[in-house]
């Protein structure tokens, strides 16, 4: 595998992440799906480390990485986050949200997955769905049928209740996402987990974000290098590939690799080497400057969130006072009403300890152009989390400043809409759930797109597809001119003669 560039993309299946508080059934869900046992094996029924798994559910397959659940694993949790696409939060309905929750719901949030809330446990009698959607809005996670776009399914792993409905909202909500890879350019990967054995050495799992190996090829990961000598997926069997979003346990790798390190691939042991050094130090490069959390965009959107007027705060330093002149003039005419440059300090030579501290004392960042920062400054830097940047070229000054105003900016929501159906009749089941019998007048409406009842001139209420039907078949789309029945979740009183209009959302 050369890591040439490719522009093909093709679909590729979803990595989703159980997450959730200790005992609330991740693993167990997971066993339900995969009709397996694997936490029988699992010491105190508790996941002590990653696994992986993929499944196939109506011909479409699904990456499952179970992370652990037990506190003394936050940061391993973490790193489940980030590699996901969909984040199902497990809820036990007959224990709620607990401190695990909260720090699940901030992993999923900040790897910008999408979520799903699965209520687990709904066969007990001391189950209290309502307490838990209280509780989960009440931490921020806003439900469909509560005022917010997250999906939630109930379920029991005991009894397997709802899992099917669970793997359907999964796979829709990756059609929505449009998820896409390169299956031919150069390997990229995650290690999700790495031991020694003490018969085959290092074994490291490792979930291809990129590319497609091949046993045979040569991988390297922190320096360390090696030739796949055989690959092994979530079943136990041996594979000869593995594309994008296909996690397989790597044997041939020399040593034991960091989880969360990445891997790249290349046709000879000093090419692939050569990727991972490159890679590594770009790594290298950007946590030092950003003191390996921070970026220009992060620093300031949660400090100013309640802010009427977001401000960046800026210490710069150039080699000369002409330059310094000529930047301070560009940098002010960025501002406006919305966002506005604040240059709290400014002057001429080295970046100094005595900048980070200002930059610090502001909550804002040091700009340097033409001029560096010590070793020693750079490590203050690190210490106090204060992000340094350097220029060279003006222009890319100016345009990361108006990138990261720009971002600070509210996103403005619109309402796309998609379809539009005319309710022709209403259905009431023997359990009381009222069926919209429509006609598609126009586009396509699809199971889970958000709707809202219009009648007449009045906009009636917001809600979601949560069943179609045609000919009494479920379906899950319906086009133009076809006749359909609709279930809404919130149910509403619908009438002949409404209109049903399909929406989506865009910032």
């Amino acid at each position: 595998m050369t890591n040439k560039k490719s522009q093909k993309q093709i679909e590729k299946p979803p990595v989703v992440t159980f997450m959730g508080h200790v005992d609330h059934g991740k693993t167990s869900i997971i066993d339900a799906i995969r009709k397996t046992q694997v936490q029988l094996g699992e010491p105190g029924g508790i996941t002590q480390h990653v696994r992986a798994h993929q499944i196939v559910h109506n011909k479409k397959r699904i990456t499952i990485i179970d992370t652990p659940g037990h506190e003394a694993f936050t940061e391993m949790r973490s790193r489940g986050g980030q590699v996901a696409d969909i984040g199902i939060l497990v809820v036990a309905a007959d224990d709620s949200v607990q401190p695990q929750t909260k720090e699940a719901i901030e992993h999923i949030q900040k790897s910008k997955a999408a979520m799903i809330v699965a209520i687990n446990k709904i066969d007990l009698p001391s189950a209290d769905v309502g307490k838990v959607r209280q509780d989960l809005a009440n931490s921020g996670v806003m439900l469909e049928g509560w005022g917010g776009d997250v999906p939630v399914i109930e379920v029991s792993a005991k009894t397997g209740k709802n899992i099917e409905q669970l793997l359907e909202m999964i796979l829709l909500v990756a059609e929505m996402q449009e998820l896409k890879a390169d299956p031919d350019g150069g390997i990229e990967g995650i290690t999700l987990e790495s031991t020694l054995d003490s018969k085959v050495g290092a074994v490291s799992t490792a979930l291809i974000k990129k590319g497609t190996l091949l046993v045979g090829d040569y991988v390297a990961g922190e320096g360390v290098v090696g030739r796949v000598r055989a690959m092994v997926d979530g079943a136990g069997n041996n594979v000869e590939f593995a594309g994008p979003s296909d996690a397989v346990s790597i044997l041939g790798i020399k040593e034991v690799l960091s989880v969360g390190s990445l891997i790249y691939s290349g046709k000879t042991e000093k090419e692939a080497l050569k990727l991972s050094i490159v890679e590594e130090e770009k790594k290298e490069i950007e946590e030092q400057v950003t003191g390996g959390e921070l970026s220009l965009s992060d620093l300031f959107l949660g400090a100013q969130e309640k802010t009427a007027k977001k401000e960046l705060p800026i210490v710069l330093k150039t080699d000369v006072s002409g330059t310094l002149e000529a930047i301070v003039e560009e940098l002010n005419k960025l501002s406006d009403e919305e966002v506005t440059v604040n240059i709290i300090s400014s002057g001429t030579g080295e970046i100094t300890e005595k900048d980070v501290m200002a930059a610090k004392g502001s909550r804002g960042i040091v700009i340097g152009f033409h001029v560096m920062a010590s070793d020693s400054v750079m490590k203050v830097a690190a210490r106090e989390k204060v992000l340094i940047r350097t220029y060279k070229i003006i222009y890319n000054l100016i345009d990361e400043i108006d990138d990261v105003l720009t971002s600070l900016l509210a996103p403005v929501e619109e309402e796309i809409e998609i379809a539009e159906l005319e309710v022709k009749q209403k259905f009431i089941l023997s359990d009381g759930t009222i069926v919209a019998g429509c006609v598609v007048r126009d586009g396509a409406c699809k199971k889970g797109h958000k709707c809202y009842i219009m009648r007449g001139d009045e906009r009636m209420i917001d809600s979601r597809i949560s069943s179609l039907r045609i000919l009494k078949e479920e379906a899950q789309e319906a086009k133009k001119g076809q006749e359909c029945g609709v279930i809404l979740d919130p149910q509403f009183e619908v009438e002949e003669g409404d209109s049903l209009i399909c929406y989506r959302i865009e910032k």
